[in-house]
């Protein structure tokens, strides 16, 4: 490593606010000395800004928000060859001396140690087995064959024998998507789905807004999906009573979870394929029974519903029954949350099968319907006072008896009760996304020392979707509303996260390519499809308005807790006694464990406007005071970057920002070699979104987000 230490450019190391003769926010002004803010800056003269304007700017805020002046470091990298020197510990390999160099500092508070989100990320510690293409299939295919159950019932209400072609249309639907979600995964592929999206292509808060539709949704599914499947259950049984036996299930899978990801699929991947085996027996069973009965119970229903349908009865109908049939391909956003723990080309494979399966299955379940039932034991089973209409296990019935009514019965409960393992996974991807971005507390991704498994978001989640089974006492109806809006409007933003890659990370590399008038068209499907689910059952509205209200909250809390913290020190500032004091202390020590987490954005030249788009990009959507701009180089450094650096530390006394010259090759383990240096994790590294002859894939550097074009 060389540390620079001549030179006319060259930024000098300033005091840090703590390491100013100024009194601290909770003592008294009277008692300290005042300090004239000219002694910190005379050092660093500019003369493209007013010396007269910095000081007013520092004298009108108060001290302990003046982040300090940034600094200039030189680190040699070009003896990095690769990993085989990852752990030496010699000027040679290129490590940097810790008393030199701009570390993060660790927070010492409580407040800071629970709400900050720099842990080290276990998966870098502990590497899981990765999963192949059936046993993460098995994971989504289990909630999105699963919905069979309960969509084929309601779909033959709403569309009556049009029911074949509304599940139709919503498979050619979800073609579309499987070409969206393949795009916008293989060009950032990292755990979060929409939100991974939408944070590399818009705004912080916009992306968390799909977070919580995401979180919301796998809440609801999972609740919901214990419920049905125990109704099911009873369909043969009674022996186990309902609620105890919904708490059981939603146990047994947090228990399965605990164990860790590749015991939870392999268990999944067992569902899946008796899942399979028992729905291709419904379907041959009820064939042969359509071929021997000559398809006349078809033929009678067909002509009991023309009889006295007019032709714009038939359009309504096929539209509610499409609306209706979205409820058949939820659970197809899922592979998105956990992409990481897939092994390469695993993602795409996924989204086929899922898509193979769900259109072949759910429109010839849909027409098999009204080839075993008559259009009155249709209604009659829609009418019943269960919470599930067994409308799958009847056609077994019809077709070949008492015992393929209740293997169909069985496979139903145990299939929507694995729905719930799917709910889990997709949580617990998220759930760590999140708090690494601090949108969620720190503490959530901490892992037990048996499994390695972060059991914090695991029985955190158990906790919250038991409490909801017994909040709403039982009664899935509105939760099962709630979750359709969920994961329609997350379809929707996923789809418009697409039009946005489109346009600003137009040169990221993917492996699929979806159209803009593809990603147009499924937009306006969904969003035609909420419509009308939202018209057929109005009060769904109310009640997502609530659960969505309650859980966007609860995000921006963390969003929100320095402002939070300021207006509390700003109620503090003129109180003179012991107890506000301390307080006003205390608060200020929590802002600064806060806004100590520093940012990295890595600079390939000298754009002064490119670098105060990452300036503006981190003050509106990141809590923090550091910023340090890197810049990797072979030759020599640019000749205006030093002074470009200097202008915006000086045009942003709230914000400290560092400048660090890396010789070296940009790749991934200099990304990596850096990460553990400054201590700063992947995720809170940017870059501008690279070029057609960027020398690395995305996925490479470890969760490096982009955040300008």
């Amino acid at each position: 490593v060389s540390t620079q230490s001549t030179g006319l450019t060259r930024m000098r190391r300033m005091k840090q606010p703590d390491e100013l003769d100024s009194p601290d926010p909770g003592s008294s002004p009277e008692s300290s000395p005042t300090v004239s803010p000219r002694a910190t800056l005379n050092s660093l003269r500019d003369p493209l800004v007013p010396q007269q304007y910095l000081e007013q700017q520092v004298q009108e805020s108060d001290r302990w928000l003046f982040a300090g002046l940034g600094s200039y470091q030189e680190i040699d990298l070009t003896h990095l060859v690769g990993e085989e020197d990852h752990h030496h510990s010699n000027v040679e390999t290129g490590l940097i001396n810790d008393q030199k160099a701009p570390v993060f500092k660790e927070e010492k508070t409580w407040f800071g140690r629970l709400f900050s989100s720099t842990p080290e990320d276990p998966e870098k510690k502990h590497s899981h087995e990765q999963l192949g293409e059936w046993t993460a299939t098995a994971i989504c295919a289990n909630d999105i064959t699963s919905s069979c159950f309960y969509v084929a019932g309601i779909c033959a209400m709403r569309a009556k024998v049009w029911a074949p072609i509304s599940l139709a249309l919503v498979s050619l639907v979800l073609f579309l998507f499987r070409s969206i979600y393949g795009e916008v995964v293989t060009a950032l592929p990292l755990n979060g789905g929409a939100y991974n999206a939408l944070l590399n292509t818009t705004t912080k808060a916009l992306a968390a807004l799909a977070a919580c539709l995401t979180l919301l949704s796998y809440t609801a599914t999972a609740v919901v999906s214990a419920q049905t499947g125990v109704d099911y259950f009873h369909q043969v049984t009674d022996a186990v009573p309902t609620k105890l036996a919904v708490v059981g299930l939603l146990g047994f899978f947090a228990l399965l979870n605990l164990l860790g990801i590749s015991e939870s699929s392999k268990f999944a991947l067992v569902i899946f394929t008796v899942h399979m085996i028992c729905l291709s027996v419904l379907v041959i069973s009820t064939l042969q029974f359509a071929f021997r009965d000559k398809f006349s119970i078809l033929n009678q229903n067909w002509h009991d519903y023309m009889k006295d349908t007019s032709a714009g009865d038939i359009a309504v109908q096929i539209f509610y029954g499409f609306c209706t049939a979205f409820l058949g391909i939820s659970g197809f956003e899922t592979s998105a949350n956990f992409v990481e723990e897939q092994a390469p080309g695993v993602f795409v494979k996924t989204l086929r099968n899922m898509w193979a399966i769900t259109s072949f299955f759910n429109p010839l379940l849909g027409l098999l319907t009204f080839c075993a039932l008559t259009n009155k034991q249709i209604e009659e089973l829609n009418d019943q006072s269960n919470e599930v209409s067994p409308i799958l296990a009847a056609m077994g019935k019809a077709a070949v008896g008492d015992w393929l009514n209740n293997l169909i019965s069985i496979d139903a409960a145990i299939v929507l009760s694995s729905a719930i393992l799917t709910s889990y996974v997709g949580i617990g991807g998220l759930t760590k996304r999140l708090a690494l971005d601090r949108c969620l507390p720190k503490i959530l991704v901490q892992v037990n020392e048996c499994r390695k498994t972060p059991h914090f978001i695991i029985l955190g989640f158990f906790l919250i979707c038991t409490s909801l089974y017994f909040i709403v006492n039982g009664n899935v109806e509105y939760l099962s509303g709630v979750y359709t809006v969920s994961f329609m409007c997350v379809m929707a933003l996923f789809a418009f996260s697409n039009l946005i890659l489109k346009y600003k990370r137009s040169r990221l590399p993917r492996q699929v390519r979806s159209t803009w008038w593809g990603s147009l068209l499924a937009i306006a499907c969904v969003i035609a499809g909420l419509i009308g689910n939202i018209i057929m059952e109005p009060t769904v509205l109310q009640y997502f308005c609530i659960y969505f209200g309650v859980t966007v909250l609860l995000v921006q809390l963390m969003f929100l807790r320095t402002s939070i913290l300021k207006i509390f020190y700003f109620f503090l500032k003129n109180s003179q006694t012991r107890i506000g004091n301390t307080l006003k202390s205390f608060v200020v020590r929590q802002i600064r464990d806060i806004n100590q987490v520093r940012m990295v954005f890595f600079t390939k030249d000298a754009s002064l406007g490119t670098m105060n788009k990452a300036v503006l990009y981190v003050r509106q959507n990141e809590q923090t005071s550091c910023l340090t701009f890197v810049h990797v180089f072979e030759g020599a450094l640019p000749q205006q970057l030093q002074e470009n650096v200097r202008v915006l530390d000086l045009a942003y006394p709230k914000l400290k920002i560092d400048l660090i010259g890396v010789k070296g090759k940009f790749n991934p383990s200099t990304v990596e070699r850096l990460s553990e240096m400054l201590q700063v994790p992947p995720n809170f590294m940017f870059i501008a979104c690279p070029g057609n002859h960027f020398p690395v894939q995305l996925s490479e550097l470890g969760g490096v987000r982009l955040i300008t074009h």
